[in-house]
């Protein structure tokens, strides 16, 4: 599925991009921007990740965006220490541009900002009750989640923290399963088991029509992309930390760092004569047999269809 799922946003990239491209705009090429505002995008996501637990849960946590100054108060209620080096310089943007894609940030934050006011919702629920319909002060005592960025000089790391209860090791292998929330849908599971298999992560699906469990997944993928990573570090019975690191596209996408030339999204996916498997990623023998005979078959029937089209010229002329 990681294949699959790699080459779908390959081919969605390139199909936006090249409708996209037809427009001209200042500092925007196609999907591709020059100065991606980061923590405009976390604000934003954040308040429809807190829209959307209400609607669920009736209750939603604080989020505390960090790293652009915008909007920082040392008093907010957070795990920052007072010593601190954010309450001396709370801009860790430090006036460098990031050229990326708007869109596939938009994807992987609102995933990660879900995730963590859901399981912070959850967990709130199960040790205070759930709260009555019109109590404004249902929330109170829940811990913020907190989003902090930094634009570094070869990436952009943002990390998020909720403190929604955490992973157990024996279910971390559950959040980047497609299929690992599948288990607590089993009838057999008891209310209790269920709701630890759920503990990990939140029950409710990423918006209308989107399957359980299959958000992490793809919001590391759409980081892998352009060799980035997104990496989980959670202390079960407390909370989780999700790391996303993203690679910038160059200077205006010229002088690719190392990480972007090596990543799935320069991967060539010709299938001339020089085309090789390797392309595809980790594959089982099994899987590299059956490409290899249909891949045979297709260059035999491609030979077959030039060597008749050329005939045909030839009895043309």
């Amino acid at each position: 599925l990681d294949r699959f799922f790699i080459k779908r946003i390959g081919l969605r990239f390139l199909l936006q991009h090249y409708i996209e491209a037809a427009e001209t705009r200042s500092g925007v090429s196609g999907i591709i921007h020059s100065d991606v505002q980061v923590g405009r995008i976390l604000r934003a996501e954040a308040q429809e990740a807190r829209r959307k637990c209400r609607e669920l849960y009736g209750v939603a946590p604080e989020v505390v965006v960090v790293g652009d100054g915008e909007d920082f108060d040392p008093a907010m209620p957070s795990r920052m220490s007072p010593g601190s080096s954010l309450y001396e310089n709370p801009n860790l943007s430090y006036d460098r541009q990031f050229t990326y894609v708007p869109i596939h940030l938009q994807f992987s934050c609102s995933v990660l900002l879900q995730n963590a006011c859901f399981s912070v919702a959850e967990s709130f629920i199960r040790r205070h009750g759930a709260p009555r319909a019109g109590d404004a002060d249902a929330a109170r005592g829940m811990p913020p989640v907190q989003a902090i960025f930094s634009h570094g000089e070869e990436e952009v790391a943002i990390r998020i923290s909720d403190e929604g209860g955490g992973i157990s090791r024996s279910n971390h292998w559950k959040a980047w399963s497609y299929f690992g929330a599948l288990a607590s849908d089993d009838a057999a599971c008891s209310s209790s088991e269920r709701q630890s298999q759920l503990g990990w992560r939140h029950s409710a699906p990423l918006g209308a029509g989107n399957p359980t469990g299959a958000g992490l997944p793809l919001a590391r993928l759409h980081a892998r992309y352009y060799g980035g990573d997104l990496v989980l570090k959670s202390i079960e019975g407390f909370g989780t930390d999700a790391h996303m690191f993203l690679n910038r596209l160059g200077h205006n996408c010229e002088k690719l760092p190392h990480g972007v030339r090596v990543s799935p999204s320069m991967r060539d996916s010709s299938i001339g004569q020089e085309m090789s498997l390797d392309a595809l990623g980790t594959m089982s023998p099994s899987e590299v047999v059956v490409l290899r005979k249909r891949l045979a078959a297709f260059r035999r029937e491609r030979a077959g269809s030039v060597a008749r089209l050329g005939a045909s010229v030839d009895f043309v002329g």
